[in-house]
């Protein structure tokens, strides 16, 4: 998303652009009332916690919605980083090989390391 800032998040969200005011209808069969499909939602980030932040905000906004109108709200545990220590472990024990990783690409943070993976 163009944000900078975490706290900007939740507004990105909600806005026009944003993937929360996205409902698509779907006619219902038996009436001509539109009914509405809610997307699941996979929440990740480096380290776990920013992901644990949202998937909290997004849990409680939908909380006065019926259960039919509720997103699957599912997060990585640990972040990438946690996925990416797992692999290198199952590597390392020969039960995987890089192939088989499900994460490409380099995973930015904001410190010294500059990135991993």
């Amino acid at each position: 998303p163009p944000i900078r800032k975490f706290s900007t998040l939740p507004s990105y969200l909600l806005s026009s652009n944003g993937p929360l005011s996205a409902e698509k209808k779907l006619p219902n069969s038996p009436s001509s009332k539109a009914k509405t499909k809610v997307k699941d939602i996979v929440t990740y980030c480096t380290g776990g916690v920013r992901c644990e932040k949202l998937t909290r905000w997004i849990s409680e906004s939908f909380e006065s919605k019926e259960k039919e109108e509720k997103p699957n709200i599912y997060t990585l545990h640990g972040g990438i980083q946690a996925y990416l220590d797992w692999f290198q472990n199952e590597m390392d024990e020969n039960r995987k090989t890089q192939s088989e990783s499900l994460f490409y690409g380099r995973n930015y943070v904001f410190d010294a390391r500059g990135y991993t993976g």
